[in-house]
């Protein structure tokens, strides 16, 4: 989950077929991202503060990198 706790930011949501963008401003307000689903993260406020909170601790193997891998892998799977 992501929140806004300072400022604002804008967050990307890609799960390979849609695409929607969101503003997270409210530190009451959070941000669920399940699995296969890109994220981008831009816009940034100044004084922006951004916390993560994570079911698993952070694995770089959990992870695509690169775009176009990511789109193969939701293809395979659909």
């Amino acid at each position: 989950m992501l929140f806004a706790l300072s400022g604002s930011f804008r967050v990307k949501i890609d799960d390979g077929f849609d695409t929607t963008d969101y503003w997270l401003r409210d530190p009451r307000k959070g941000l669920y991202i399940s699995q296969m689903v890109w994220r981008e993260m831009d816009s940034f406020s100044q004084g922006a503060v951004c916390m993560v909170l994570a079911s698993l601790p952070f694995d770089e193997a959990d992870y695509y990198r690169d775009y176009d891998m990511f789109r193969q892998a939701v293809s395979a799977a659909n």
